[in-house]
């Protein structure tokens, strides 16, 4: 936030942080340059979480709807084949 304020030529006490926490954060009201500092501060903090979540999401729709017995058979199927593959030239020779 100090940097956002910084950044709108104002002093880093422009905002009293105390004021906007706690039991008086209710009754306390910001304008102008202020405001708009504390706006761009909490899009800048709230930003990197959302588009972490919907990454997220986006992971889980597309991730495999397996259940863990479908894959065990499915491994256990190469498994087979694969020893089957082994076994039938030995039983050539």
């Amino acid at each position: 936030m100090s940097a956002e304020l910084a950044a709108r030529g104002l002093q880093a006490d422009a905002v009293p942080v105390e004021a906007l926490i706690g039991e008086g954060a209710t009754a306390m009201t910001l304008a102008g340059e202020p405001r708009l500092a504390l706006a761009a501060a909490l899009t800048a903090v709230l930003a990197a979480p959302l588009v972490f979540a919907l990454l997220a999401l986006a992971v889980t729709f597309l991730a495999p709807s397996h259940r863990p017995d479908d894959l065990r058979r499915k491994r256990e199927q190469r498994e087979e084949v694969t020893t089957a593959k082994e076994v039938a030239p030995q039983q050539a020779g």
